[in-house]
């Protein structure tokens, strides 16, 4: 059993920005800002937390796109919304540029050491294939995401995603996605998710 029963990193962040994943396909990057505001929530002032509390949204969403463009350049590509990126990449890049000293990554089977990463490190980054109906409704509603029998309850190939999570309770993950905090199932979770990637 995990030594947490629950967790949340979000501290008192109650609004959150796509940081440019609503127009464009920096899901990774997105995903990896959010874990860092997480990550200086420690540092940061008290007076700044309180902004946090009253709605204040973290300025960083030209940088996102600055840093999502930047890196593609290294690939020659441009920023689109279909142009993804991949997370090994992507880390080794930042730990070049100073953005991050290590990181690595956690088996997916094992929860409560992917439990444990989300206290260590304020958050982990998970990608996954997001169901049809999680993708439709994500900003719609706040229904947690559940896997089912229908086609379209099922991991899809066709919809590669990362998110930031940030938060969990017994039987949920809370993430962070599209500027939004949603929940999702263990069910979900066991279904969707591929990869963990913890930084710091």
């Amino acid at each position: 059993m995990s030594f947490l029963t629950a967790f949340n990193a979000r501290g008192p962040i109650r609004f959150w920005s796509a940081l440019g994943n609503d127009a464009d396909g920096d899901c990774v990057v997105a995903g990896t800002e959010n874990i860092r505001i997480c990550q200086n929530l420690l540092s940061t002032s008290t007076f700044k937390k309180l902004l946090y509390k009253i709605g204040f949204r973290p300025p960083h969403t030209a940088y996102s796109l600055e840093l999502y463009a930047e890196y593609l350049a290294t690939l020659n590509e441009k920023p689109s919304p279909n142009t993804g990126i991949d997370p090994t990449g992507w880390f080794e890049w930042c730990k070049t540029k100073g953005l991050i000293t290590a990181w690595g990554t956690v088996d997916i089977k094992n929860q409560d050491a992917v439990k444990e990463a989300v206290v260590k490190y304020r958050g982990v980054l998970l990608t996954l294939e997001l169901t049809y109906n999680s993708w439709r409704d994500a900003f719609y509603t706040k229904k947690t995401w559940t896997v089912g029998t229908d086609k379209n309850d099922q991991p899809n190939p066709t919809l590669n995603h990362a998110v930031a999570l940030v938060d969990y309770t017994p039987g949920y993950f809370g993430i962070v996605t599209w500027g939004l905090f949603r929940t999702f199932s263990v069910d979900y979770y066991d279904a969707c998710v591929n990869g963990v990637y913890w930084f710091y």
